[in-house]
């Protein structure tokens, strides 16, 4: 039936509101609702379980978008790789935002003390990179074809640390498939005069297949490489007791729950591997947890068990690392021989002053020596304006030239997790609080982005709304991420290096910032057009 092998198709009438009746929306809400207890789409709230916001319908895609990005990932991977690797890049791009961000100076010390014991060969330059690109879109003219436009993808970001919804977002690729399928089953009742809409979706989201794939594998070298254990000298003093596992770091108050436990249970049941979840406090307790002195390994249960990969799910923001004992954790983890996922060097690789650097004139080309591969990267880079200029007049003309259109830009500082970012009067109001300051630094002013508007209903499946029939139907804005992984081996040279799944998200074209689990974006999932 399926007209590519990566797809598979559906007939169904057209997805708009004149083509779905409230009878038959009705129908797919409930369909919805059953697939997401079916399929864990939910968030652990204290004392409850909320279903996790979804749209009603996929949502359109462009195939061949889709598939460029997919295949420009692993070209990211080894750009945002090298990019980490270079420490005087980064220490160098970074120089302003550390003096006035605390929380990026602490990264960077951090990785100094990380770069010292790499260079006395005391610790290996292994690195695991689980990482997510997303891509808003932009519609640039009609130039005909099947969609009948065409579209240019915007990069947001890259996320270098705790990239979530990759165990979500096949699930709500499955709940999708069952709408469609419902509402095919009801079209085919219609009159065969009437025109239907062939829907094509991806077949496979392979998201936590590929990150599950990428954590077994750091795992495994680990244990091969990096372990004293893998040492034929040592094995005979190392007790066969202590065995090796995986740690998710995780927040003490964590409502993205089930993400991570199908994760973590995919990982063990695929490879026997055990994986904890454990907060940076239970990592913190000394008589639980600590650092062998004489090799290096990061011990824990009394010293029964080794950890091979610490894969941070926190520790992106400062609300995550207020004391100092939290931070004394960090850094012990970060100066063991355990695999960091991400390291310091990934998670500061991935701010957003580097990618307003890398964004620079001859910047990507510098890591990126295939011309072709640069200009693909560079093609989707939005515009920035530096405000940390050494001459204050270039730093005075983009704030100036913001203010005068605060509605095309948007201020954002150097923080992971939605929620941070500064539009309109806001962003108007920062600039004319930190214009001659310093603080500025510590801020990136981005081109906004105004993307391709769709039809969607997200009421029913959102929070308040689960169970109800409330088929309002609302334009929404669509933001897709590419998943990749990389691993590099002990001595930083790349040895993994793969594009691991996607995840669509959605909002009312009214909020200015996402969020799944704050309630103002939905999960999606996309159709090809």
């Amino acid at each position: 039936m399926a007209e590519e092998q990566n797809e598979i198709l559906f007939e169904v009438v057209p997805l708009n509101s004149s083509n779905l009746s409230s009878e038959i929306l009705s129908e797919l809400c409930n369909v919805a609702a059953i697939s997401k207890i079916s399929n864990g789409i939910a968030f652990i709230f204290p004392e409850k379980v909320n279903p996790a916001p979804t749209t009603l319908l996929p949502s359109p895609m462009p195939r061949y978008m889709f598939n460029r990005l997919k295949e420009l990932q692993t070209d990211f991977n080894d750009l945002y790789h090298n990019v980490a690797m270079d420490s005087e890049f980064l220490a160098t791009s970074l120089e302003k935002v550390v003096n006035v961000d605390p929380f990026c100076g602490k990264l960077m010390n951090i990785m100094k003390k990380r770069e010292l014991l790499e260079n006395e060969g005391r610790l290996h330059k292994c690195q695991l990179g689980l990482f997510r690109a997303d891509y808003m879109f932009e519609e640039i003219g009609n130039v005909g074809g099947s969609d009948g436009h065409k579209w240019r993808a915007k990069q947001i970001e890259v996320n270098t640390i705790a990239s979530s919804f990759l165990g979500l977002a096949p699930e709500v690729a499955s709940l999708h498939k069952s709408v469609i399928s419902h509402l095919a089953g009801c079209s085919v009742q219609r009159s065969r005069s009437e025109p239907l809409q062939t829907i094509s979706l991806p077949r496979i989201n392979s998201s936590l297949e590929g990150i599950t794939q990428g954590l077994i594998s750091a795992h495994n070298y680990y244990c091969e490489s990096i372990s004293p254990s893998a040492s034929s000298d040592n094995r005979a003093n190392i007790s066969e007791a202590v065995a090796k596992c995986i740690v998710m770091v995780v927040s003490e108050t964590e409502n993205n729950h089930i993400d991570q436990i199908k994760l973590k249970d995919n990982i063990t049941n695929t490879s026997g591997v055990l994986v904890y979840r454990m907060t940076l406090a239970q990592l913190g307790n000394k008589e639980e947890c600590w650092v062998d002195e004489e090799n290096g390994t990061f011990l824990m249960h009394r010293g029964c068990a080794e950890v091979s990969v610490f894969y941070f799910r926190t520790a992106y923001s400062p609300e995550q690392l207020k004391t100092q004992q939290e931070w004394a954790v960090r850094e012990n983890m970060e100066l063991s021989l355990a695999i960091n996922c991400p390291s310091v060097r990934y998670q500061l690789a991935g701010t957003k002053k580097v990618q307003q650097v890398l964004a620079c004139k001859d910047s990507v080309e510098k890591f990126v020596k295939d011309a072709e591969i640069a200009q693909n990267i560079r093609s989707t880079f939005a515009q920035f304006l530096p405000l940390e200029s050494d001459d204050k007049a270039t730093t005075e003309l983009s704030v100036k030239t913001a203010l005068k259109n605060p509605s095309k830009y948007v201020l954002k500082p150097q923080r992971e997790g939605g929620g941070n970012n500064y539009f309109d009067q806001d962003l108007v109001d920062m600039l004319n609080k930190f214009e001659h300051s310093d603080e500025l630094n510590a801020y990136i002013l981005m081109e906004r982005v105004f993307p391709v508007t769709n039809q969607n209903i997200m009421a029913c499946c959102n929070y308040g709304g689960f169970g109800s029939e409330d088929t309002t139907w609302s334009r929404v804005v669509s933001e897709l991420g590419i998943y990749g992984v990389i691993l590099s081996d002990k001595e930083g040279k790349v040895i993994i290096n793969k594009e691991s799944g996607h995840l669509l998200r959605s909002k009312d074209v009214s909020k200015k910032d996402g969020g799944v689990v704050a309630g103002n974006a939905c999960l999606d999932s996309p159709y090809f057009v």
